[in-house]
């Protein structure tokens, strides 16, 4: 059978999407690599493969988010619920997606959770994909899935399978991108859908904070959208604002951190860019 249609009455999602991931995790680890060379730091807020954590590689790569080790607080979170069986679902041909599948899968072994069965599944979908992983799941019998891939494929996937019966009471869906997307017209279905998925993320800033409505309320101005179109969490979950602010203020930090403890000509130095 053909792929699935972009459209459907859950969702719906731009053309080929899953290219700008891709290029995150390229037009990461490339300058990385150079500027680690160099010896000059770099952060990076969006990327979020666990291969960038090699600090063989990328000594001076840094990012303010978690990449390796999700599978440990995972695990232990599984533990607390005393879940021994688990399935997982991810997005084979995306960096983030497989590298995060290969760290939780470490970590479960570790912990004796059994892993009943692996799928693999390409970006693009079809019916004969969809039918497959209802078999798979249906003979693994697992209640509790891990879901990792991106957010566009987790809302395709996750509401394909809400349509073949697989979202229920009985089944426990857990996930670290979300599986709504921003802009889609969020029916009924969708919501009853989503409010059962488990998704495990940092905490987003305090609304309270003054910083963070002044530079939301600058954002609508700027973008011409109105806070329905686009809510603070979706600011910080789709365009990593937290992360980025850590990276800047990170790096200023150092800066006036060296500014002060270095010697007159290491300052000139600094000042020219070639310290």
């Amino acid at each position: 059978m053909g792929s699935l249609k972009n459209e459907s009455r859950h969702y719906r999602l731009t053309r080929y999407p899953w290219r700008h991931w891709k290029r995150i995790f390229r037009d990461s680890h490339r300058p990385a690599q150079v500027l680690s060379l160099a010896q000059i730091p770099y952060c990076s807020g969006g990327a979020s493969s666990p291969r960038l954590s090699d600090k063989q590689k990328y000594p001076y790569l840094y990012r303010p988010l978690l990449a390796r080790g999700l599978g440990e607080h995972l695990s232990q979170v599984l533990e607390t619920w005393n879940v021994k069986r688990v399935a997982f679902v991810y997005q084979r041909d995306d960096e983030m997606s497989s590298q995060y599948f290969l760290d939780i899968k470490g970590s479960l072994l570790r912990h004796g959770i059994l892993l009943v069965v692996e799928l693999p599944l390409p970006t693009l979908l079809s019916y004969d994909v969809i039918g497959f992983a209802k078999a798979s799941l249906d003979r693994a019998q697992a209640r509790y899935i891990i879901l990792s891939g991106q957010t566009y494929f987790n809302a395709a996937f996750y509401n394909h399978m809400a349509d073949v019966g697989m979202v229920n009471e009985r089944m426990v869906w857990i996930g670290f991108n979300p599986v709504t997307i921003t802009g889609q017209n969020i029916s009924q279905s969708t919501y009853k859908n989503a409010r059962g998925f488990i998704y495990i993320n940092g905490r987003f800033p305090s609304q309270d904070v003054p910083i963070v409505q002044q530079y939301y309320e600058e954002t609508l101005r700027v973008s011409q959208l109105t806070n329905t179109a686009l809510s603070l969490s979706d600011l910080f979950l789709n365009l990593a604002v937290a992360q980025m602010f850590d990276c800047a203020m990170m790096m200023l930090i150092g800066y006036v951190g060296n500014q002060k403890t270095a010697k007159p000509y290491e300052l000139h130095a600094f000042s020219e860019f070639r310290l």
